[in-house]
C-alpha cells in the first residue's frame, strides 16, 4: 500500500497505525512509495512522495500541511538550514517549507530566476554552511543560491566545465570542495 505506518520496536508483529493519501498525504502514484521521511523539527516529520510532500505531526498523528506541484514530480534529497527545508523536486524546482510558521513559502524554480536554462528539474541539493549557500543539480547544470539574500549567485551550464552535458546526481561538499 501507499501509506506509511509506524510500529512498535519492542514488537515488530504490532503495527500500530497507517496513513495515506485518504489522511491527506499527496499521493505516491501509480506503482511508486513514499520518497522519504525525515523529521524537520520537534514531532514534525516531512514525508515526501513522487507527488509532493506533507508535513505529519507525531503527536497528534496528522497531516498538518502538504505540497503538490501541478503535474507530479520526483524528489530529491532534502536540505534543511535556518528553520528553512528546501525539497529539490525534478520537474518542479525547489519546494521550500519554513518549519518556525508551519508554512510553505514560494517555489523556486525557472520563472522565479532561481534555476538557469529554462529547466526545473532539480536532481540534487548540496548546503554550504560556511558560506550560507545552497546548491542545486539537475538538466540545467549547478545552480549556486545565496540564502542569505534569496537569490541565484551563480550557475554552471550542463554543457560546460567538466559536466559534459551530464546532470549532477549527487552532490557533496566537503573541505570546501564540491563533488
Amino acid at each position: 500500500d501507499d501509506e506509511i505506518c509506524r510500529w512498535s520496536i519492542d514488537d515488530v508483529d504490532d503495527r500500530l497505525d497507517c496513513w495515506d493519501d485518504d489522511d491527506g498525504l499527496p499521493p505516491a502514484g501509480s506503482g511508486i512509495w513514499y520518497d522519504g521521511l525525515r523529521f524537520i523539527g520537534q514531532n514534525k516529520l516531512l514525508v515526501m512522495t513522487n507527488n509532493g510532500a506533507a508535513v505529519f505531526d507525531t503527536s497528534s498523528l496528522s497531516v498538518t500541511d502538504s505540497w503538490i506541484p501541478s503535474g507530479g514530480a520526483n524528489s530529491a534529497p532534502v536540505v534543511q538550514w535556518d528553520g528553512i527545508v528546501y525539497l529539490g523536486l525534478d520537474g518542479a524546482g525547489i519546494a521550500r517549507y519554513d518549519s518556525l510558521n508551519d508554512q510553505w513559502l514560494t517555489t523556486w524554480d525557472n520563472a522565479s530566476n532561481m534555476l538557469p536554462d529554462d529547466d526545473d528539474g532539480v536532481l540534487e541539493l548540496a548546503l554550504d554552511e560556511s558560506r550560507q549557500m545552497l546548491w542545486a543539480g539537475g538538466a540545467f547544470g549547478l545552480a549556486q543560491i545565496d540564502l542569505q539574500t534569496d537569490m541565484l549567485a551563480d550557475d554552471i551550464s550542463q554543457s560546460t566545465n567538466g559536466l559534459n552535458g551530464n546532470s549532477p546526481q549527487k552532490l557533496l561538499i566537503h573541505n570546501d570542495i564540491l563533488y
